[in-house]
């Protein structure tokens, strides 16, 4: 399956100041939590100074569909490492 997300939309979150749509978010956070649990770490998920690395890499991206967001996920497991 295919999804594309984009800041096509505006979030409708007055707090969000990420530009996303609110769909990216949840698709970064399973990409995330499947790459790590795969991996056999899923302890880092529960690790905040690991996280808050994976986080900061993953902030700036803008994802166009689920690939780029597998493969930003990806970028961001391996850079906080």
């Amino acid at each position: 399956m295919r999804v594309t997300v984009g800041g096509k939309f505006p979030s409708k979150e007055p707090y969000d100041t990420t530009g996303l749509h609110p769909t990216a978010h949840l698709l970064f956070l399973g990409a995330l939590a499947a790459r790590v649990i795969d991996a056999g770490e899923a302890r880092l998920l529960g690790d905040p100074e690991w996280l808050g690395r994976v986080v900061a890499r993953l902030a700036p991206q803008r994802p166009l569909t689920d690939w780029h967001i597998e493969e930003a996920a990806a970028r961001a497991v391996e850079g906080a490492a």
